[in-house]
């Protein structure tokens, strides 16, 4: 019996969150990203552990629809969410007091 046939979880799954419960509920494990796990770890008593080998980085986007490009509410959000992840990324900076990594 192959382990994919005794796996009774699907191989590719809809997101982060999805793979983490997996993860929680199993003897799998997986390479996620260490905020999700941090955020879970409680709940889900799952452990974030350092990955043996270069995993590369993550690039993240925020798509939009062309016609929400201008829309005002919309325009809003997007700089909330700038002004997030550019205060996140300077606060894990060297000299921050945050962690880098």
């Amino acid at each position: 019996m192959s382990i994919l046939q005794a796996n009774p979880f699907p191989t590719r799954l809809a997101g982060y969150l999805q793979a983490l419960q997996v993860v929680a509920r199993s003897d799998l494990i997986a390479v996620l990203p260490e905020g999700l796990i941090r955020a879970y770890a409680f709940r889900l008593k799952v452990t974030a552990m350092p990955v043996p080998l270069d995993v590369g980085r993550l690039d993240e986007y925020l798509l939009h629809s062309a016609h929400t490009h201008t829309d005002a509410g919309c325009v809003w959000l997007r700089g909330v969410l700038k002004d997030i992840v550019q205060n996140w990324i300077r606060s894990r900076e060297p000299g921050c007091g945050g962690r880098k990594g």
